[in-house]
């Protein structure tokens, strides 16, 4: 089943609202993002524009690789 998300605006007219969000993936590929505006409270003159769509597209990459000192030696533990 898909993840799904639904974040709740109001806008002034002709405002405009950011949001981010984050998400795990199982693996490399493309993902679809579906985002939806409906008026409240006045009548929706077009209602065919209120939807949009996307694609992620999510890459595999390889660990930077990291300069190491020699004889240098840490560890993280906890209780």
């Amino acid at each position: 089943m898909p993840d799904r998300r639904t974040f709740d605006a109001t806008l002034k007219p002709n405002g405009t609202w950011k949001t981010s969000f984050s998400y795990t993936v199982s693996k490399a590929g493309t993902y679809p993002v579906k985002v939806q505006a409906w008026p409240v409270g006045v009548q929706d003159v077009n209602s065919k524009d209120n939807t949009a769509s996307l694609n992620i597209v999510v890459e595999k990459q390889k660990p930077r690789e990291v300069s190491r000192e020699s004889g240098i030696h840490s560890e993280l533990g906890g209780s």
